[in-house]
């Protein structure tokens, strides 16, 4: 009988195999990830809108050289891979 993988070890192995870039493209990150409920609705980089459901944030510093808007903000995602 042939073992079937659960829902959970698909997903992960799909988000594994995918390229996503996190890296945001006016700031720097400036510390880890922390996982945080998204209690009103957040954009995440790897799952679109999310509302009512545990995310990761990480706090990201705007590039020194560019002016105007936020000086920082979060940037969210949903699924943080096992080590």
């Amino acid at each position: 009988m042939a073992c079937t993988p659960s829902a959970k070890d698909v997903l992960i192995e799909h988000l594994r195999t995918q390229t996503i870039v996190s890296e945001p493209l006016f700031g720097d990150p400036k510390g880890p990830w922390i996982a945080a409920f998204a209690w009103l609705p957040v954009f995440t980089f790897d799952a679109g809108y999310v509302w009512l459901r545990q995310v990761w944030k990480r706090h990201i510093h705007r590039h020194q050289y560019l002016h105007g808007g936020p000086d920082w903000w979060w940037q969210y995602r949903r699924f943080m891979l096992p080590e």
